[in-house]
């Protein structure tokens, strides 16, 4: 209780339509504001990077494994 944790998910959203991942974008975001909890998402999907992005804001860091 009060304490910080991780969570890691791996191509969470891989068999989910734009819509339904956005919903999902929000409930993690609602998680990380009410919680503090940090977030990682790994995915090879430019397009939920950039949604990412959008929804966290400046708190969102992208890293490239090229």
């Amino acid at each position: 209780p009060g304490g910080r944790a991780i969570i890691v998910l791996d191509e969470p959203f891989l068999t989910l339509d734009k819509n339904r991942t956005e919903n999902a974008l929000r409930v993690l975001k609602e998680f990380h504001e009410t919680t503090g909890w940090q977030i990682f998402l790994f995915t090879k999907e430019e397009e939920l990077a950039e949604q990412v992005r959008s929804f966290f804001g400046e708190r969102a860091q992208v890293i490239r494994l090229d």
